[in-house]
């Protein structure tokens, strides 16, 4: 049977809770329950289907075979069932309960986090969506953006979706900082960050250039949150006799790696002094240094390093998901309109902002030209009069914009003007059966043991499982559920193949809402 592989998947679905919590998910009636949603929608994910309008071309015969079930529910179903589940209210309930349950089976993990922000363009003409840098093309486009937070080495936990992205700095206080008291990671007294005092480190906090901030830093010592990020502006650099080699280790999604680099360390005040944090250097192997900031005065510099460098784990999460799971597509094409109390940029003061960017290019090339023409003895009585024309108009606009608010409530913007978002909900729904899918791909890559040498990478092999024939053989009388797949192309990937199916059978899982116990087998 087409693509039955991918039953290979099932414990590792099963483990990080796919099916736990359904109570906070609103049941109705239907022939398909929540659980066989959530089962179609993993697995459909794992045969990289990265979208319910693609089941159209799928056979729903077999795809009901997979799920044990007559036929796979129609497109219009699964777009209505979906919208039924996904209401705010359980959305944050689920995502909460998973993520206390991730986080209470990891408990070595839970002293770092990664946080980042990844942007969904929105692709069609109609609506009035925010705009925002889409660093991967380069453009401000429409889009729709969410703050992710993942463990040390990548493992997704958490993931905000905004109707109007307020920048890092904004949303790590006032919506990172409420979720981490909520999973029971920072004190319920550590909301007044007017305390004199700085609290010892209780977690800390990964961020890029874009949460660089002296007093953000300093709001979240104060909290008990330390900060590590990359530091913003020019720097001196140190002398490379203050550098010394270090091994250090690098924590990735299937374990971590070992790497040699050249750090130094230094105290650093920020803000007159009023903070002190340690800035690391770690020199490049082209003589260039990259500067680390952090406000953790007790974490070796080995961990630091480290730490900051795994953050790159994350940004392989986003790139993996976006080609494997399709986390730039949106699911629904609805919008809504925007919270009235959300604050905006003032149209009327960002036309301005443009304006001044634009006439102050034009006044820099009329310099430049002028100076040009001034070294050889040509006239420029008529472009200097043309620049004094530029200066005074440039005043005149900045004067203009200085006078209005940068910013103002949604609700005060005229009706042309109204912006619009994406409905939460169902984009939170879809995002959180990507984060469990990817739990359980991550889970079963030890298993496939593909860093020895002459072994098959572990996520290619798994791919391409997965998307393999086998076939479903129910025993009731030894109640069992046989899954039998086909060999794959050569001995090195059959062997590892081998040991992934023993380590599955160990286990000893049923298959859900059965009484029937998975046994994976290989054809002879």
């Amino acid at each position: 049977m087409k693509q039955a592989g991918v039953l290979v998947a099932m414990p590792a679905l099963l483990e990080p809770g796919l099916l736990r919590h359904l109570d906070q998910l609103p049941e109705s009636k239907g022939y398909y329950r929540p659980a066989n949603l959530l089962l179609f929608l993993a697995l459909m994910f794992l045969t990289r289907v990265c979208s319910v309008e693609q089941m159209r071309y799928q056979s729903p015969g077999e795809w009901g075979k997979i799920m044990g079930s007559d036929r796979s529910p129609e497109v219009t179903t699964l777009r209505r069932r979906i919208r039924q589940l996904a209401t705010s209210k359980a959305m944050d309930s689920w995502q909460s309960n998973l993520a206390k349950d991730w986080l209470s089976e990891d408990p070595e993990e839970t002293a770092t986090f990664d946080l980042d922000g990844h942007v969904k363009v929105y692709h069609r003409r109609k609506g009035n969506l925010p705009r925002h840098f889409v660093s991967r093309q380069k453009l401000c486009l429409p889009a729709a953006v969410s703050y992710w937070l993942h463990a040390l080495g990548g493992t997704p936990l958490l993931c905000l979706h905004q109707q109007i992205d307020s920048k890092m700095i904004q949303t790590l206080k006032q919506d990172i900082l409420p979720q981490l008291r909520e999973l029971g990671l920072l004190p319920a007294n550590s909301q007044e960050p007017a305390s004199s005092t700085v609290t010892p480190p209780v977690l800390n906090l990964i961020f890029d250039r874009e949460g660089w901030s002296p007093k953000l830093f300093d709001e979240l010592a104060r909290q008990g949150v330390a900060g590590i990020t990359w530091r913003k502006g020019k720097v001196q650099p140190w002398s490379e006799q203050e550098f010394v080699a270090r091994e250090v280790r690098v924590p990735g999604p299937c374990g971590s790696v070992i790497r040699r680099l050249s750090l130094a360390e230094k105290t650093l005040e920020l803000r007159g002094g009023d903070i002190k944090a340690r800035a690391i250097r770690c020199l490049r192997s082209d003589g260039r240094q990259s500067s680390i900031i952090t406000t953790n005065n007790q974490m070796d510099i080995n961990q630091v390093a480290g730490s900051i460098l795994s953050r790159w784990s994350q940004e392989n999460f986003f790139l993996y998901a976006r080609r494997e799971f399709g986390l730039d597509h949106l699911p629904v094409q609805e919008l809504e309109p925007v919270d009235p109390a959300e604050k905006v940029v003032n149209p009327p003061w960002r036309r301005l902002k443009t304006a001044i960017a634009k006439l102050k290019n034009r006044l820099g090339h009329l310099t430049r030209r002028i100076d040009a023409q001034s070294k050889t003895t040509q006239p420029v009585g008529k472009l200097q009069t043309k620049k004094i024309d530029l200066a005074k108009e440039l005043q005149e606009l900045c004067q203009t914009q200085k006078s209005l608010p940068e910013h103002v409530k949604a609700g005060d913007l005229s009706p042309s003007e109204q912006l619009e978002a994406l409905p939460r909900p169902v984009r939170q729904f879809y995002d959180l059966i990507r984060m469990i899918v990817y739990r359980a791909e991550t889970a079963l890559t030890p298993l496939v043991n593909g860093n020895r040498k002459g072994r098959p990478h572990s996520r290619s092999l798994l791919k391409s499982v997965f998307k393999s024939e086998a076939d479903i053989l129910p025993d009731e009388a030894n109640g069992e559920l046989v899954i039998r797949l086909l060999n794959q192309s050569n001995k090195a990937q059959n062997q590892a193949l081998k040991e992934l199916l023993k380590a599955l059978n160990q286990k000893e899982i049923r298959f859900p809402e059965t009484n029937l116990k998975l046994v994976y087998k290989l054809a002879d």
